[in-house]
């Protein structure tokens, strides 16, 4: 049964308010059709269950998810071991989005939601978004990655999942650039430190470029969190930190760091 929050008001009338407190939505849907949601195609949980658009509300495990704000993952509510995840390892326009096991590959899983647009974006490359493939409403529709921009209408999710997590790549931020880019300057310095400095530790290259490029995300405390890979210098990635900035005095807490999480 849903939770009542009961005010009693006893001024001049003695008058009792009841008002609901709403339970969390973990549905997706696009602004502009709420009726038609997010849900993986089948029944089952197998890895490559394609994900398309169908009326909200026909089966719930089907359609609730959950956003990981620390690493950018949209998980399956009944089944978190499952990431929505793109098919193919390229960019290129149609790619498929599917079920598949959460951690294989974070380039392929990682979403940032434009709080100004509505467009979810893939974290390792923010000019594609989440879209539906066709220009009708019929369910069945597929969801693929396209290049963001082309039809706003495929592409608008109401913020429903991401309320509160303030995770935007090219959207509105609460911090200016000239912040942020301060703040990633002290997340990979921390890293550098932890990982035995300059001479044997080097940041992925997002981490020195622009802060709104990076994915980071603006935690409701006021401090932001960045997520990225480094490793020896002129060798590939081996290891995943994690860290978090206060903006108000500029601390620095490494949250993870480790073997990437794959």
């Amino acid at each position: 049964m849903m939770n009542r929050i009961v005010l009693s008001l006893s001024i001049f009338f003695g008058l009792t308010l009841t008002a609901s407190a709403l339970p969390p939505n973990y549905t997706l849907w696009l602004k502009a059709n709420s009726t038609k949601c997010l849900q993986k195609m089948n029944p089952s949980w197998e890895n490559g269950n394609p994900i398309h658009l169908w009326d909200c509300g026909v089966e719930r495990n089907n359609e609730s998810w959950v956003y990981d704000v620390k690493t950018g993952q949209i998980r399956a509510k009944a089944n978190p071991a499952k990431c929505l995840q793109k098919k193919e390892p390229g960019w290129e326009n149609g790619n498929p989005i599917h079920l598949w096991d959460c951690g294989v590959d974070r380039d392929n899983e990682s979403w940032v939601y434009d709080v100004k647009t509505g467009q979810i974006r893939a974290k390792a490359n923010p000019s594609k978004c989440l879209q539906k493939k066709e220009p009708g409403w019929e369910n069945g529709n597929p969801i693929h990655l396209w290049d963001c921009g082309v039809d706003r209408d495929n592409e608008s999710w109401q913020n429903t999942i991401f309320a509160g997590a303030k995770a935007e790549v090219g959207g509105t931020y609460q911090n200016s650039i000239t912040v942020l880019n301060r703040a990633k300057n002290y997340a990979r310095q921390a890293a550098e430190k932890r990982n035995g400095g300059l001479q044997n530790y080097r940041a992925e290259d997002k981490m020195h470029g622009p802060a709104d490029q990076t994915g980071v995300v603006e935690n409701d405390d006021g401090s932001v969190t960045f997520t990225f890979y480094g490793g020896k210098p002129t060798a590939e990635p081996t290891i995943e930190s994690v860290v978090t900035v206060e903006i108000n005095g500029w601390q620095t807490r490494i949250d993870y760091n480790g073997p990437i999480r794959r």
